[in-house]
């Protein structure tokens, strides 16, 4: 993966109102606030975007409105050696875009309008590199500069090198929506202050990022080498299907939901480390998969100092375990349907429910077990079908040698359904397609935790302050 230099970025949010419009023709206008302006013809559907300025390896563009019709287009027609284009839009309306957003090579697109940006449902991209959409009133810099959108002039970080390190926080506003399908080539994030993302979020060379540091995310598909999703108050998981082929991490500052249907069972696959944290709960209602709903080839964490209520078949590939935010064990609350199947460990606290299952080729460390009743929404093919669901029963087997219910993925396969068309870069250097299984099948194993080939020291998305810290 190419690395970009883009700086030590913060987000800064203001408040501005939501307004939706599309025409027939592309809304491209830019404002004429830097050295150099960016040039588009007036009246385009499908628009080449020329000129901005130039610093090193990185193009500014600043336009009073962007927004891009069905069946647009938006072609940021960047020169060979541009490695990241930051875009902001000054005016005061937001970018409606259900068209095609394009660059050249593997430039990164960064894009900035604190009014919302909506994605349609035919909104895709072509960018061979990271892209990045935000309601952040303005990228801020590691020297206290920044490239406002709120306050657009002709800003003086335009002659400084941009040092590796990126930054969001404090708490944008605004919202993203997207409708459409949308995978780079690199990176692909979504940072506002409430995110809602019925449509494809994809990265199959990187990750995954969606952030509303202000509000509730909602995700119903997102597929890459690792996925972060997180959200300052509730994230929203209805009937969602995630893969990671590394890390797929669930963060909440109030509460995670999870919920699904028979047509549309839920499924979380990682093949790294799957960690579901709610600061204040976890709530998962997710009976419809035929398998494990939650399925990890590393630990498998839910974490909340809150109540951890968990309907659904857990398979993990190492460690178990339900906590609290100070890492003890946490209480453990099912009222229809729990199995939890580990190749390591299974830690938790006090459990409450119907009949339980659990099966270890490790220890199992569990407290008090409060059986309320039969498990009678069992369903398939488990030996231990008939203990659990005509009375209240516990199984709990340690040091196993192999699982009843183990996950069910190889290192480079898992699987997730219904994605689409996920395009690739363009090359063959991935093997990359859905199998008549509905297994997404990759050729690459687990990767570091980026964001455009930078990594992170430490990650949060809950509170008020910062969301990533390099």
């Amino acid at each position: 993966m190419s690395t970009t230099s883009i700086g030590r970025l913060v987000l800064v949010s203001t408040i501005a109102p939501l307004t939706f419009c599309l025409s027939a023709q592309a809304q491209i206008v830019p404002d004429n606030t830097l050295p150099v302006s960016s040039s588009v013809a007036p009246g385009c559907v499908r628009c080449t975007i020329e000129g901005g300025t130039v610093r090193g390896a990185n193009l500014f563009h600043s336009l009073r409105e962007f927004s891009i019709p069905t069946g647009g287009a938006a072609w940021f027609n960047n020169g060979p050696t541009i490695q990241t284009i930051l875009t902001r839009v000054t005016g005061n309306s937001i970018s409606n875009i259900d068209g095609l957003l394009k660059t050249n090579g593997t430039a990164s697109l960064f894009l900035l309008n604190p009014n919302g940006i909506s994605f349609g449902a035919n909104a895709r991209l072509e960018i061979g590199g990271s892209f990045l959409a935000s309601t952040a009133s303005s990228f801020r810099f590691a020297d206290g500069t920044e490239f406002s959108a709120t306050n657009p002039q002709a800003p003086p970080l335009l002659a400084v090198n941009l040092t590796p390190g990126l930054q969001f926080g404090p708490k944008p506003s605004g919202s993203i929506t997207n409708a459409g399908s949308l995978s780079a080539g690199q990176d692909l994030a979504l940072v506002s202050g409430d995110v809602n993302s019925s449509g494809l979020l994809a990265a199959p060379h990187g990750q995954v990022w969606v952030a509303a540091v202000a509000g509730d995310a909602t995700v119903q598909r997102a597929i890459g080498q690792n996925v972060l999703l997180a959200a300052d108050r509730n994230l929203i998981l209805e009937k969602s299907q995630l893969g990671a082929i590394g890390d797929l991490t669930l963060l909440a500052g109030d509460t995670v939901r999870v919920r699904d249907s028979v047509t549309e069972p839920f499924v979380a696959w990682a093949g790294g480390n799957l960690t579901v944290m709610g600061q204040q709960g976890i709530d998962i209602l997710a009976l419809n998969h035929p398998g494990a709903a939650f399925q990890s080839g590393g630990s498998l964490s839910l974490i909340s100092n809150g109540v951890v209520s968990g309907d659904a078949h857990f398979a993990s590939g190492g460690r178990f375990q339900v906590l609290t935010l100070a890492g003890q064990p946490g209480k453990f609350v099912s009222l229809h349907d729990p199995i939890i199947s580990s190749y390591s460990d299974v830690v938790l606290g006090d459990y409450t429910g119907t009949s339980l299952k659990v099966e270890t080729l490790g220890n199992i460390t569990i407290g008090t077990i409060a059986i309320t009743g039969p498990d009678t929404s069992l369903v398939g093919s488990d030996p231990d079908i008939a203990t659990l669901r005509n009375g209240s029963a516990v199984i709990l087997r340690a040091g196993l040698t192999t699982l009843d219910n183990p996950p069910n993925f190889g290192a480079d396969t898992y699987r997730i359904t219904n994605l689409g068309t996920l395009p690739g870069r363009g090359d063959s250097s991935f093997a990359y397609g859905i199998n008549e299984a509905g297994q997404v099948v990759g050729g690459v194993g687990p990767s570091q935790l980026m964001f455009n080939g930078i990594a992170p020291s430490a990650v949060t998305a809950i509170g008020s302050q910062a969301f990533l810290y390099t």
